[in-house]
């Protein structure tokens, strides 16, 4: 009784706390990017990780993603496989915009190797462990593509698209 009293009280007082001090952090640090959360849940009972409204915003105030709701939930095997393994991740309520910049630069370009030789090093040292999802359930709310290139701004909007899995 005890071991489980001190597995929930390191839950709720210790990796909540860092989840929601860490991730921002790590996140921000990793894209260049200001990363925004209302909540990152760790729920010791399940063993699963639940983020309420995230969101990136770049310099230039565009938000290129918002999501209203993200559960993972972390799979047993992690144990004995390589890598992070998830049972079901879970992604509701998802904006996603992809802008071009007038001169013609995605917004993401940053964000893409440039295929050198000393990219290459560096991606290869910083490569982050290997990820496998047995399920994946998207409820895409917007998708959006905006194009500066062209006089006339071009913009086109898909909402409201059936879950996927």
């Amino acid at each position: 009784m005890r071991v489980y009293l001190a597995y929930v009280a390191v839950a709720f007082l210790v990796i909540m706390p860092l989840l929601n001090l860490l991730v921002p952090k790590t996140v921000e640090n990793a894209v260049n990017r200001t990363f925004e959360s209302e909540l990152l849940f760790f729920n010791p009972f399940t063993i699963a990780l639940d983020f309420r409204g995230l969101a990136l915003e770049e310099p230039d105030s565009h938000r290129p993603i918002e999501v209203g709701r993200i559960e993972a939930n972390l799979s047993l095997a992690s144990l004995w496989q390589e890598g992070i393994v998830f049972d079901e991740v879970a992604i509701d309520e998802l904006h996603l915009r992809v802008l071009r910049y007038a001169d013609g630069r995605f917004h993401f370009d940053d964000l893409i190797s440039d295929g050198s030789e000393e990219s290459d090093k560096q991606d290869a040292s910083s490569a982050l462990p290997s990820l496998t999802v047995k399920r994946l359930a998207i409820n895409a709310r917007e998708l959006t593509f905006i194009d500066r290139t062209r006089t006339d701004a071009y913009s086109t909007t898909q909402t409201a698209l059936n879950q996927f899995s």
